[in-house]
């Protein structure tokens, strides 16, 4: 009876061993797919935000304000 106990908490381990390797494959997957998304995300909104900053940058500059940077904080100001 002793061996049949054995049996089945290595069968039991086994089958959580191999579970607990499934759900993390599964999880890496999602979480790359995921990460990925919101990674496109942000380069279109650091784009976006680039572009922005660019056109304000030549907008000052387009008004007799030679020369003259605008800084992250200033865009800011301005919205």
């Amino acid at each position: 009876m002793d061996y049949l106990a054995r049996q089945i908490l290595v069968y039991l381990l086994l089958a959580a061993l191999w579970g607990f390797f499934i759900g993390w494959l599964i999880f890496k997957v999602n979480y790359k797919v995921k990460l990925h998304k919101i990674e496109n995300i942000w380069k279109i909104n650091v784009l976006s935000l680039e572009q922005q900053l660019e056109e304000l940058r030549s907008s000052k500059t387009g008004r007799g304000g030679a020369g003259k940077t605008l800084s992250p904080k200033a865009v800011t100001k301005q919205k």
